[in-house]
C-alpha cells in the first residue's frame, strides 16, 4: 500500500514556523535547547491535530503487521 505524501497537511505550529523564519544566522547547527523546544511545540501541534480530528492514529497492530520480520 503506497501513500501519497502530498495529501498530508502541515501541522507545524505557528510558533515553530516563526522561529524557523526568524532564524537566519546562516549556521547549520542549532542549540540543543532550541531543538527540544521545537520538538515540544511539534508534539503539542500533532496532539491538537489528533484531538481535533485532523489526523488519525494507526493502531500498533496495523503498523507491526506491515513489518512481520521486524518484530
Amino acid at each position: 500500500m503506497t501513500t501519497n505524501i502530498n495529501k498530508f497537511v502541515d501541522h507545524t505550529s505557528p510558533l515553530v514556523s516563526q522561529h524557523q523564519d526568524a532564524k537566519s544566522n546562516g549556521t547549520p547547527e542549532t542549540p540543543r535547547h532550541s531543538i527540544d523546544a521545537q520538538w515540544g511545540l511539534e508534539a503539542e501541534s500533532r496532539l491538537a491535530a489528533y484531538k481535533s480530528g485532523q489526523i488519525k492514529a494507526t493502531p500498533l497492530e496495523a503498523v507491526l503487521a506491515k513489518y512481520p520480520n521486524w518484530v
